[in-house]
């Protein structure tokens, strides 16, 4: 995909990708809230003592890739709305990270020539920890509340 259109549909389906990541995310909240709970108003046993906090863990990483996804989407979708001059992303994107690192009061090394497709790459890898973190929560909530 190339030119204007290109740009923008491969902005918008990596922003619809993040945002449906914003669910399992609420998902993966909950089930750290959950292990969390078992373990404060609960008595499990050592090994679903364990399995408990695993999955409180997994909850603290999960907020964290959901936060991390919804700023994603809306960083994807503002690039999608504001293409530059020459048609593409490279220009808003060299701004983004620009004002990114600003914020951040440091300069962190990021390759120069990103594309909009290496970055949405990197937000479909950031979903799939999220669900694998998720699944992970799923099975060790199981084992630890099979009785």
């Amino acid at each position: 995909m190339s030119g204007e259109s290109g740009q923008r549909a491969i902005a918008r389906v990596a922003a619809d990708g993040c945002a449906a990541g914003a669910a399992i995310a609420s998902v993966n909240a909950a089930l750290g809230g959950l292990g969390l709970a078992s373990l404060v108003f609960g008595h499990p046993s050592a090994p679903a003592s364990w399995a408990w906090w695993s999955v409180a863990c997994l909850g603290i990483a999960g907020v964290w890739y959901g936060f991390r996804l919804r700023f994603d989407a809306r960083v994807f979708l503002s690039l999608a709305d504001a293409l530059g001059e020459d048609g593409t992303v490279a220009s808003r994107a060299a701004d983004f990270d620009a004002a990114l690192d600003a914020v951040a009061a440091k300069t962190r090394a990021r390759d120069p020539q990103r594309t909009l497709v290496d970055r949405a790459r990197g937000a479909r890898r950031l979903l799939a920890r999220l669900v694998a973190a998720t699944a992970a929560q799923i099975g060790l909530a199981l084992f630890a509340a099979w009785p």
